[in-house]
């Protein structure tokens, strides 16, 4: 109780440090802040257990123990199945191309011509010829034996080694032949030779037809490359579980990635900074915190004048930030159990809903990135603070809290269920465990919104639907004095609440806090409730022995007395400016007029008969304001119809107009049309004409009831 009581005075003193500054900036300051402190929050690491420093190839000096259960996908063991999957897959050739056969033939012919011409110049010696067959590239390691069976043999001879070679060639590339068959196939061609060759003929012919056949069925990459995707892509992903306490690497051992993957998910690795890592998370979240800030301007353009909102909007998102990075990095379960609905359900019901709605996808933004970009666990947090903040539109009954919780519990049980049907995941004993921490999950965001609920709104003094209704209970301290020391004023007060009710109904204003200020705005005159004429039932009126000015000034306190009165009794701030406003500065005209006749000529000081203020800054003043004046000059004229009834509602509100008591609160002209009619159905059911009842002439009752018995 201390702490929070501390920390709400604190707050309360900060308008003094930005008393010199602009809404606009303090908006700014707020907005860069909160940017800075999710960017660290989302890329520091913060440790639940002892580190250690390893890298790839390296030996462990230490045991390294789990602390704690978990189950992962690893990518490593994932890949490398995936690789292994791959590697298996056969590699796909193209049919045999018959350019290549045409070619080699082409070729054989060509080098034949040559030896040809070799072997038929007379004018060169013998081991000129063997230079010459040997510059032609494909013959320069023929062996010597080679050479000079094919110089030496007759022309018939030649001829014959000649046809066979490109026989044998033709025919040994009309089979396919691949770069890793190449070999082998050359070492069969001696059994491609005819039988009618001599040995030197049949060995000249095989070397020969060796040095022409080549590869004709080349890989086919694209087919190879995606058969191997396919297989690789078949191979399911590697879940590995981890048991606690079991050790993940031992000390002697050689790190491996799948070592350093199991400590990166278990959080236990030693953390260095990738400056490209940090600016782009930086510049994601300065651009969401921005988006935000522009939002809640749009719809709200004074929420940063109200210092209170603003710090409440950064405490919750900073701390439920930061509890996701407890909760979330490298765990598989309990990122379920993260309650980011009560974030929404606080917001809504401390704020607004629309914000807590923009601020649900931040925090699930934030999740996301945390969890590696996980869009399930961004759908499960986005989904159940939208449900959640739905369901809370209005908190009028504490159950509303656990109705709240129980929708996000089925909202999180669809989506996992979802998640699961589109993956085609069916493990049992993993789903019930993800349900069980979603349920978890919705009671922890209801008990954190409940406990929440109160605290904060005590902290930064926030006026909730839940407080209002209790202090509208009637056995209210304040209240149940009212009732007994100054039943007029109670009684005016119940037909006030009901015509601000009514109206603020009609123009979409804050109907509760209307009713509920409508209670308490006249709990000053409890200081002297005689002094008032609807608590004068005697007939005897004080008044008419002082004068003007202290009568005034009797008339005047009420309204600080009352200001007064609701600081100690620690009524919240909003039913504070209510009480102060709810009179403006109008002027107490009465008591003016009786002083202007007794001036003697000199006229009074017109400040000692006007209410100190401030004209009313809300709608919700404004309507307080109109109701109360509309209530005491019907009251004062005892109309008999619904049309002096009217006519005095208008009177009231156009000189309300005339005299700018409502220049400051953000009524329209169409709001006040529509508060005045609501006004005229309230005032009707309350001030309509009775019937007059005839009088009966004396004895029939009496012998009517005779009759009766008589009959009886």
């Amino acid at each position: 109780m201390r702490l929070y009581a501390g920390v709400g005075h604190f707050i309360k003193a900060l308008p003094l440090f930005f008393a010199q500054s602009r809404p606009w900036r303090m908006g700014g300051a707020i907005l860069l802040a909160l940017a800075l402190a999710l960017s660290l929050t989302v890329i520091l690491v913060m440790p639940s257990s002892p580190r250690v420093q390893l890298n790839e190839g390296e030996v462990s000096p230490v045991d390294v123990r789990a602390p704690r259960k978990i189950q992962y996908e690893s990518e490593t063991l994932t890949q490398q199945e995936r690789a292994i999957a791959a590697r298996r897959v056969a590699p796909v050739y193209l049919p045999p191309d018959v350019r290549i056969t045409r070619q080699a033939v082409k070729r054989a012919t060509e080098v034949f011509e040559t030896i040809e011409w070799a072997r038929g110049n007379r004018s060169a010696s013998f081991d000129d010829k063997r230079a010459m067959i040997r510059g032609v590239a494909e013959l320069r390691d023929v062996p010597p034996t080679v050479l000079d069976t094919t110089l030496q043999a007759t022309e018939e001879g030649w001829q014959r080694i000649k046809a066979e070679t490109l026989r044998v060639v033709e025919a040994a590339m009309r089979q396919p032949i691949r770069e890793d068959q190449l070999t082998d196939v050359r070492r069969s061609l001696p059994n491609y030779i005819s039988l009618s060759l001599s040995d030197p003929d049949a060995a000249a012919a095989a070397e020969y037809a060796a040095r022409f056949v080549l590869a004709n069925s080349v890989l086919d990459e694209k087919e190879t490359q995606a058969r191997q995707r396919e297989a690789a892509a078949a191979v399911p992903a590697t879940t590995v579980t981890i048991e606690r306490g079991e050790i993940i690497i031992r000390a002697g051992d050689v790190v491996l990635p799948r070592h350093l993957e199991a400590l990166k998910k278990l959080d236990l690795l030693d953390y260095t900074l990738d400056w490209r890592a940090v600016i782009g998370t930086g510049l994601l979240v300065g651009l969401a915190v921005f988006a935000l800030g522009l939002y809640v301007v749009y719809r709200n353009p004074d929420f940063w004048i109200d210092y209170r909102r603003a710090i409440l909007l950064t405490m919750v998102v900073l701390a439920f930030v930061i509890l996701a990075k407890l909760m979330v990095p490298g765990r598989t379960v309990l990122p379920y159990i993260f309650p980011g609905a009560a974030a929404a359900m606080l917001l809504t019901v401390l704020l607004e809903p629309r914000f807590a709605l923009s601020t649900t996808v931040l925090l699930s933004l934030m999740v996301s990135m945390m969890a590696g970009r996980s869009l399930e666990l961004l759908t499960y947090i986005l989904l159940g603070g939208i449900v959640a903040s739905l369901s809370l539109w209005r908190v009028e009954r504490l159950m509303a809290f656990a109705w709240a919780g129980l929708y996000v519990i089925l909202t999180q049980l669809i989506t996992i269920a979802s998640f699961r049907l589109i993956r085609g995941e069916y493990d049992v004993q993993g789903l019930g465990e993800l349900a069980l921490a979603a349920i978890g999950g919705g009671i922890l965001s209801m008990s954190l919104t409940t406990v929440g609920y109160y605290v904060l709104g005590h902290m930064f003094d926030l006026t909730t639907s839940l407080r209002l209704m209790e202090l509208a209970r009637p056995d209210q301290p304040l209240l149940r004095e009212l009732q007994l020391k100054a039943p007029g004023s109670y009684h005016h007060s119940l037909v006030v609440s009901n015509m601000a009710e009514s109206a603020a109904h009609t123009v979409g204003a804050d109907a509760l806090l209307c009713r509920v200020g409508a209670y308490y705005h006249d709990i000053g005159k409890l200081r002297q409730p005689h002094m008032f004429i609807e608590n004068q039932v005697s007939g005897h009126n004080p008044h008419d022995g002082l004068d003007p000015q202290t009568s005034a000034a009797i008339i005047l306190a009420h309204s600080s007395d009352g200001l007064a009165m609701a600081r100690q009794a620690n009524l919240p701030r909003s039913l504070s400016h209510l009480i102060a406003q709810h009179h403006g500065t109008t002027l107490v005209r009465f008591f003016y007029a009786r002083a202007l006749e007794t001036a003697n000529g000199r006229p009074p000081d017109e400040a000692r008969f006007r209410y100190p203020g401030p004209k009313p800054q809300t709608r919700e003043a404004g309507i307080l304001m109109l109701a109360d004046s509309c209530e005491a000059a019907v009251r004062a004229k005892r109309p008999g119809s619904m049309e002096e009834i009217a006519k005095i509602i208008t009177r009231v509100t156009e000189e309300k107009l005339r005299e700018g008591q409502l220049e400051e609160c953000p009524l329209t002209l169409g709001e006040l049309t529509q508060i005045r009619e609501a006004f005229l159905s309230v005032l009707q059911s309350v001030h309509h004409p009775r019937v007059d009842y005839p009088t009966l002439p004396e004895g029939v009752l009496e012998r009517q009831a005779e009759r009766a018995s008589t009959a009886n």
